[in-house]
């Protein structure tokens, strides 16, 4: 498990060139499997969460649309688990506990700690060549996010449902730095 955290602040961003890029590191951008979970308050209809994205191809992306619906979007090489999801829309401006989780041969999303959606997808995830953002697609289509993002985490396994829920319930997620894998941030953009 990797954790995203910033000096334990959530990131507060203002959807014009507002993101973070965490760079191109393979334990975020090559996963066969994998778990994104985060904390979300969103105070606009679209934005993306954080991911590894480009247009047609991301190797995993979770982000808002469709007037507040939770979009998870996986990539084997060939294709995507598109489009895919949620049946619940988000109350806007409110905090929600938001989790897109793929096995192998299954992809889910959770929505504070409930199954909302599930979809059939074969294959081990494949790298795009991009880098890690939370806050921003990238660069080539960035659909920014308005809201304040907190407590990201990738894991390199699809989490249970008793692990979601866990999670959920423990203590706003606080990540010890002690026994963790260290990240750099790679850099932010308070473009104004």
């Amino acid at each position: 498990m990797i954790a995203l955290t910033r000096g334990g602040e959530a990131l507060r961003f203002g959807g014009i060139n507002d993101a973070v890029n965490c760079g191109d590191d393979i334990s975020l951008t090559t996963r066969p499997q994998i778990t994104l979970e985060l904390w979300v308050r969103s105070e606009s209809l679209q934005g993306v969460g954080a991911g590894v994205s480009t247009t047609g191809r991301n190797t995993y992306l979770l982000a808002l649309v469709l007037q507040g619906h939770v979009l998870w979007n996986i990539w084997n090489g060939a294709n995507e688990v598109f489009p895919f999801w949620s049946g619940q829309k988000l109350i806007f401006n409110e905090w929600h506990h938001l989790v897109g989780t793929y096995d192998g041969e299954e992809a889910r999303i959770y929505i504070d700690g409930q199954l909302d959606s599930a979809k059939p997808f074969v294959g081990d995830l494949a790298p795009n060549g991009q880098e890690f953002w939370i806050g921003m697609r990238n660069t080539n289509k960035p659909i920014p996010a308005t809201g304040i993002i907190d407590e990201v985490r990738v894991y390199d396994r699809a989490l249970s449902a008793a692990e979601i829920a866990q999670n959920l319930a423990s203590d706003g997620l606080a990540v010890e730095s002690g026994g963790k894998l260290g990240l750099v941030w790679g850099r932010v953009k308070a473009g104004r």
